[in-house]
């Protein structure tokens, strides 16, 4: 053993000499009187005690505070509230700035590598671990011995009504705490590996090794769960088979394992789906037979696993093609970020606005490797009566792990935006007059006013008085995008009509390019009625109904005078007849 003096000893030393200049109380006001009296009390043991020669390792000291409340029974304590009483009782029982030390012993085979360990402040009840690497002669002898351990504490020891500290107290205690220094098999348990997932199961790799001096004959490894998000999956919990039973134990046969010697053995086993980051614990203990032929049994090893990191996906590009009363899409790229391939994986998508109806709510992927990504494209109609502006869309990626599980991501939450409403068809007349009492050909401008070409587009007209349609049908094969195509019909207009616009309606029956026929809203245009145009010196309509009916009253006029002449000429004394012209000279009448 070393006989040089333990720095700590030295620190020790000088808090002995210097505590009687350290005051311990406070002077109390003079109305202050005593609410609440207590103080800590540590308590140390160490939950695994035995060491073995040759070995350096490291030796836990668990603190426990019990601390104790003394009965005050003043006035002071009865005008506290309950609750004041429990904090100042709390504060009382806290054991405050404790530090402590495992020494050495000359007459003790054990060095003690670690110093002074700060552990704060302890309140009541609680347990406070501190950590001391110590080793063991080769040369040492086995048997029991005991090491001097010191806490050093302050508390608050009385309180008053108003909540001055009258009394505080240093302490400084040194208790035994006893060892064991025996040859034996001592064994380390790591985990090599954990391909285990947050909601999956797989399988968790652990290193064993005998780090003792003494054979390990017929080893098992027997490691448990606490049940909590980490457990063990199948098997009949029998320490010297396969499998964990219902206390959650499972056993591996390891064989003989001599000092240095290394054995893997791999459990299965289940992580919940809610599991966070981080390590999650199992207890491992070896079962072997040592040189005595005796079964021995370790002391627990706490074992930390780290599942592997969680599958994780990533949406972008997320954008829809989305209006009232028309159907549309909802398209995105889904990237998976690994760690491992998601297997005949499947995006799902849900909606919570009732203004749209997804007509395919799965979009199969297939298998998508790590950092793979891949689009995929939802039809969604939009009823006619929805608002335009942002909706709440959301995605789950379902898919097969490496074993075969099949596993549910998290949500991938997304906005599609619905746009205004418009037509699917602009329509604008190109010539749209019709003289009175006359027919023309009344022709419109049809734009596709959609983001996809259609095909088959049958255009009908329909007017009423005074208008009426000869020829109400027209056809274009088909129109992309921005498109424009014009359509003739065949309009008459009443001879009495006003010369003014009246309303006609169009509509057009279409087929879309996934083969749906669709009837379009009506489109209204005006087509204008003017008068008859004058041709040359013709007088209008109405002046040549009155000239002619002038004329043939005239005529009927001359025929009757022309009749009546003839009659004369009959009545007369039966000379001869006269010329009827005038003679071209004046004749002698003597």
């Amino acid at each position: 053993m070393s006989q040089t003096v333990s720095p700590y000893a030295v620190l020790l030393v000088a808090l002995l000499l210097t505590a009687g200049s350290v005051p311990l109380s406070t002077p109390a006001v003079a109305d202050d009187r005593v609410a609440v009296n207590g103080e800590p009390n540590l308590f140390a043991y160490l939950p695994y005690n035995v060491l073995v020669p040759g070995e350096e390792t490291t030796v836990v000291v668990e603190v426990l505070n019990s601390g104790d409340i003394d009965d005050v029974s003043t006035n002071a304590s009865a005008e506290i509230s309950s609750n004041t009483r429990r904090q100042f009782e709390e504060r009382v029982t806290t054991a405050k700035q404790v530090r402590v030390a495992l020494l050495e012993r000359d007459d003790v085979p054990v060095d003690v590598r670690t110093g002074t360990v700060p552990l704060g402040d302890i309140p009541d009840g609680e347990v406070r671990r501190a950590e001391f690497t110590v080793s063991v002669p080769e040369d040492a002898r086995p048997g029991t011995y005991e090491l001097p351990f010191r806490y050093v504490m302050t508390y608050d020891e009385e309180i008053a009504a108003n909540g001055t500290v009258l009394d505080d107290s240093f302490v400084l205690r040194t208790v035994p705490l006893v060892v064991e220094v025996e040859p034996q098999a001592r064994f380390g348990v790591v985990a090599a590996g954990a391909d285990v997932q947050p909601g999956g199961t797989g399988t968790v790799t652990l290193d064993v090794t005998n780090r003792g001096s003494e054979v390990a004959r017929d080893a098992t490894l027997r490691v448990r769960a606490d049940g909590g998000d980490l457990s063990l999956v199948g098997g009949d919990g029998d320490a010297g088979g396969n499998g964990a039973g219902g206390d959650g134990v499972d056993g591996r046969f390891l064989g003989t394992l001599r000092p240095g010697d290394r054995a893997a053995v791999t459990y299965r086993v289940a992580l919940a789906d809610d599991a966070r980051p981080g390590s999650y614990p199992l207890e491992a203990v070896v079962v072997y037979t040592d040189e005595d032929g005796d079964r021995v049994e370790s002391a627990p090893i706490g074992v930390g696993v780290v599942p592997g990191t969680e599958q994780r996906f990533t949406l972008s590009d997320v954008f829809a093609t989305l209006r009232a009363g028309e159907e549309g899409e909802i398209r995105g790229t889904l990237t998976n970020n690994g760690p491992t391939d998601a297997v005949d994986a499947v995006v799902r998508l849900s909606v919570g606005s009732e203004s749209l109806v997804p007509q395919e709510t799965e979009f199969a992927l297939g298998t998508l490797g790590a950092d793979e990504f891949r689009e995929f494209a939802f039809p969604v109609d939009t009823r006619d009566g929805a608002d335009p502006g942002p909706r709440q869309v959301t995605f789950v990626v379902v898919y097969r792990d490496a074993d075969a599980d099949r596993r549910t991501s998290e949500e991938l939450d997304a906005v599609a935006f619905v746009g205004d409403r418009r037509d699917a068809f602009i329509v604008t007349p190109v010539n749209a007059t019709v003289e009175a009492g006359g027919e023309a050909e009344v022709v419109l401008a049809v734009t596709n006013n959609d983001d996809e070409a259609v095909r088959n587009v049958n255009a009908k007209l329909f007017a009423s008085d005074p208008l009426s349609v000869t020829d109400d049908s027209a056809f274009v094969d088909s129109l992309e995008p921005g498109e424009t195509a014009t359509v003739a019909f065949t309009v008459s207009a009443a001879g009495d009509a006003v010369a003014k616009q009246y309303p006609v309606t169009v509509d057009f029956l279409y087929d879309t390019p996934d083969g749906e026929t669709k009837l379009s809203e009506t489109f209204q245009v005006g087509v204008t009625v003017v008068e008859p145009e004058r041709r040359g010196f013709l007088p209008s309509p109405t002046l040549l109904g009155g000239l002619g009916l002038g004329l043939l009253l005239l005529l009927v006029l001359l025929l009757f005078l022309r009749r009546r002449r003839r009659g004369r000429g009959k009545e007369g004394d039966g000379g001869d007849d006269e010329p009827t012209g005038f003679p071209g000279s004046d004749p002698d009448v003597a």
